[in-house]
């Protein structure tokens, strides 16, 4: 039974260390706001969030700038890291201006300081 809990500690220092170490180094390979495709479907758009995962797997949640054939906005597809490649001139939006002034919304207030 000790060795059970020894193991189990020891794999869980493992993954707090790696994650700790990609925390500290990592570094995504697009830009919100830059503007991909993905090899496989062929969906470009723009890179509206990021996520980094545990075990090293990098999301990107791309939006289509078209609308639909309804007129509506599309939903967001979430595309691993290695599928995406560039494919054009990104969007820069004022929340990303050098300086970060201070972006007001329907629902509250976000302030980002350097």
């Amino acid at each position: 039974m000790q060795s059970v809990i020894s193991v189990r500690l020891v794999t869980y220092q493992l993954i707090k260390n790696i994650y700790n170490k990609q925390m500290n180094q990592h570094t995504f390979k697009f830009e919100l706001g830059e503007r991909v495709k993905d090899v496989i479907t062929g969906l470009s758009g723009v890179v509206m969030a990021r996520s980094n995962f545990i075990t090293g797997c990098d999301q990107y949640g791309i939006c289509d700038t078209k609308l639909n054939k309804d007129g509506k906005r599309p939903d967001w597809e979430y595309f691993d890291e290695n599928r995406l490649i560039k494919s054009g001139k990104g969007i820069k939006l004022p929340a990303q201006e050098v300086g970060k002034k201070e972006v007001r919304g329907f629902d509250g207030v976000h302030s980002s300081k350097n």
